[in-house]
């Protein structure tokens, strides 16, 4: 943690920079199998260096102050691969990995994103935020604070209270999971167990998990919220050249963007279900770029009832360009 402390909002007027840096440093962790150590894990990271840069001004609304916050890494990396790597396995080497900012502030509060108040709308509507979202949470004290995330969530996110403890997300992947771990051979789990206190413990409970707290992480229904969050329109990418809505990918000579019908034939990388989704026809509803430079398409089922309620989750399945096939007609 790289603490910026007692910072005045006064004194950000046309921006202040703060330098942030980690040392270069290694970690070992043994590993082990039935309690006997058979080797050892390393693990080295560069030093970083880079700044935080926070700039204060008037919103548009005089009740309103707008705080922007810029990260930025200014490690310098030697751009040739390594041995036995490639140039973005060097370069994660120098990486913020896992960077997040948590802000808070004392004799004020924050406004939510998403659920303001009417007066501050003309502003937090011309946000930007390059790949991270802020997202309300609360301190230990009690008091307003900003998480700003990697993923979009909705303020003052929980564990949800059905989660049994740390497994992995907390319900959403838990069932899978722990519907895996109660497959394992009594073998299997002896050797996990030997791992480390943490394996043993997840195995432990997940041993003891009765069949309703099983049930329980399937799902469970809560009256909604007082106020419901759209996200449907709300920047992500802080880029006007990024609208995955808008985007489009040409496969086979014809542009395949949202509204397009496409015939689906998994084939890279394809699990199971998706290999159920063969021969079906879907409706394109976003084409995504990653900064691998791969293309992702993200669709949903052409006969499925309930495909209008995918655009506000935004829980669509994805192929790849090769693994669709455009057909003629769309849905717009």
């Amino acid at each position: 943690m790289v603490p910026l402390r007692n910072i005045p909002l006064d004194a950000l007027e046309g921006g202040r920079e703060f330098a942030v840096s980690a040392p270069a440093g290694e970690e070992f962790e043994e590993l082990r199998e039935q309690g006997r150590v058979v080797g050892r894990l390393i693990r080295r990271h560069a030093a970083l260096h880079g700044t935080v840069t926070l700039t204060g001004r008037w919103g548009r609304d005089p009740r309103c102050t707008v705080l922007d916050v810029v990260v930025r890494n200014n490690t310098w990396w030697p751009r040739e691969k390594s041995a036995g790597g490639s140039a973005r396995d060097e370069a994660a080497r120098y990486s913020f990995v896992g960077t997040h900012l948590l802000l808070t502030a004392q004799g004020t509060r924050f406004l939510s994103l998403v659920d303001g108040p009417d007066w501050a709308e003309r502003d937090t509507k011309s946000f930007t935020h390059a790949r991270c979202w802020p997202v309300l949470i609360e301190t230990d004290e009690g008091g307003d604070a900003v998480l700003v995330s990697p993923i979009i969530l909705g303020d003052h996110p929980s564990i949800a209270p059905e989660s049994a403890g740390d497994l992995f997300d907390a319900t959403e992947i838990d069932e899978i999971l722990t519907l895996r771990i109660m497959t394992m051979t009594e073998q299997e789990k002896a050797e996990a167990r030997g791992t480390d206190p943490r394996a043993a413990a997840i195995l432990a409970r997940c041993d003891a998990m009765s069949p309703q707290e099983l049930a329980g992480l399937h799902g469970a229904q809560r009256p909604a919220a007082p106020h419901a969050i759209d996200l449907t329109d709300v920047p992500v990418f802080g880029d006007d050249a990024v609208d995955p809505s808008r985007d489009c990918v040409v496969v086979q000579g014809i542009a395949v963007a949202k509204g397009s019908r496409v015939l689906l034939r998994p084939s890279r990388r394809a699990d199971a279900q998706d290999l159920f989704l063969a021969g079906m026809t879907a409706l394109v509803q976003r084409v995504y770029f990653d900064v691998d430079g791969d293309t992702h398409v993200a669709v949903v089922l052409e006969d499925d009832p309930g495909r209008d309620l995918y655009d506000t989750t935004g829980r669509f399945y994805y192929f790849a360009p090769e693994e669709i096939e455009p057909l003629l007609g769309s849905d717009q």
